[in-house]
């Protein structure tokens, strides 16, 4: 999604074809979630590579009214990546690891971070209701710029987003979600402090891919159900 159209498109190509054959092969009902993970990473990745195509010869920016545009090439995809990024992803990762696990501490907490996703997918909502959005390539990467402020800092808002979608992998006591929690924390550290002002089109990219890991839990968690 970040780098080039091409890029865009080969990932969310990968990771959609991925993606719909973890769902296809899921044994159970409560990590059905976790398998949906890669097919939305592919849908989001081909959002942005529609995206990069709406971008004039010049990368001249884009400006768009964000619910008002949705109907427009841009518009539609621009408000597609961004509900995944700030809307789906606070909310479904914490969800794809609350079902699943079985250990009572561990499932309180998980709520608990299911329900701060929550928050930050509503506070997401109420800074984009009736914002214009910018759109323009730096550092190869596509930059979002709100007009309005956040109606909370940025940083900070960072740091509860960060927190809802890394957190709970590392919480989880199914083997496999750690790993991916930790890679995606470093993937969020060196988007935030290399490639600050395109964080949310890098750090999704590099996510995109950990998403394997998660088509590889799923995987596992089927074989275990099967010797059950």
């Amino acid at each position: 999604m970040c780098f080039s159209k091409e890029a865009s498109y080969v990932s969310g190509t990968l990771l959609t074809t991925l993606g719909l054959y973890t769902v296809l092969t899921a044994k159970q009902k409560k990590i059905l979630p976790a398998a949906l993970i890669p097919l939305f990473f592919g849908i989001q990745q081909l959002s942005e590579g529609n995206i990069w195509a709406s971008f004039d010869e010049n990368l001249s920016p884009i400006k768009l009214q964000f619910f008002n545009s949705i109907a427009a090439t841009p518009g539609f995809f621009a408000a597609l990546f961004l509900f995944f990024a700030f809307i789906i992803w606070p909310v479904w990762i914490p969800l794809s690891t609350y079902l699943p696990e079985k250990q009572p501490t561990r499932k309180t907490l998980l709520g608990a971070l299911l329900l701060a996703g929550i928050a930050t997918a509503a506070l997401a909502v109420l800074s984009l209701k009736d914002n214009s959005i910018t759109l323009q390539v730096i550092q190869k990467s596509i930059q979002y710029t709100p007009e309005k402020p956040l109606i909370m800092p940025l940083n900070l808002f960072i740091l509860l987003y960060g927190a809802t979608v890394i957190l709970p992998s590392l919480i989880s006591s199914i083997r496999g979600f750690s790993l991916f929690g930790v890679f995606s924390l470093a993937a969020l550290i060196i988007s935030f402090y290399l490639y600050y002002n395109t964080f949310t089109s890098v750090w999704c990219f590099f996510s995109a891919w950990l998403s394997i890991i998660i088509a590889m839990v799923v995987r596992a968690q089927g074989h275990l159900a099967e010797r059950r």
